[in-house]
């Protein structure tokens, strides 16, 4: 005859907390204001997005970022991809003003 399984205590994965020593207890710590911490970045922060990009434009990004990582100062040079293309996007919709520019953007979008 088969065994009864026993009963697994539902608190004996509870997530238990104790205090450090000298610590507030947990309602002084609600009562405060969050204190707001200097950030390492001035400029807006980045949010993550997701696209698809062609074989050819990563190629781009990557040959784009050794060049300007040779450009840079030896102290700026830690350029990321992400800043990379940032800084080309934003660039290439300024270029977009430009009534020229945006015939040559448009045919290249028509031909891929």
């Amino acid at each position: 005859m088969a065994r009864k399984r026993q009963t697994v205590d539902p608190d004996l994965f509870a997530k238990t907390e104790r205090p450090a020593r000298g610590a507030e207890p947990p309602s002084a710590q609600q009562d405060r204001e969050p204190v707001s911490q200097p950030t390492i970045k001035t400029a807006q922060a980045a949010i993550k997005a997701t696209y698809y990009l062609s074989p050819a434009a990563l190629d781009a990004v990557d040959v784009t970022q050794a060049q300007l990582r040779r450009l840079a100062p030896a102290e700026r040079r830690a350029l990321s991809k992400s800043k990379v293309v940032s800084a080309m996007l934003l660039l290439a919709s300024e270029h977009l003003q430009d009534s020229e520019t945006v015939s040559q953007f448009v045919s290249m979008l028509v031909s891929q």
